[in-house]
C-alpha cells in the first residue's frame, strides 16, 4: 500500500509538472506573438534545441 501511495504521488507531481510546462509554453507563444515575432529566429531555434522537457 505504501508503494502504491508513493506511485500515485509521483504521478500527480509529474502530471502537474507537465501541465505547468504546457502553460509556460503557451505563455511564451503569446508573448512572442505580442512582440510581433521580434525574436531572432536563430535565438528561438537555439532555445528550442536546448529545451529537453
Amino acid at each position: 500500500m505504501v508503494r502504491l501511495a508513493e506511485l500515485e504521488q509521483f504521478q500527480k507531481l509529474t502530471v502537474g509538472r507537465e501541465l505547468k510546462m504546457i502553460e509556460l509554453k503557451q505563455q511564451i507563444h503569446e508573448l512572442k506573438h505580442r512582440l510581433g515575432e521580434g525574436l531572432n529566429e536563430e535565438i528561438a531555434d537555439e532555445f528550442n534545441d536546448s529545451a529537453t522537457w
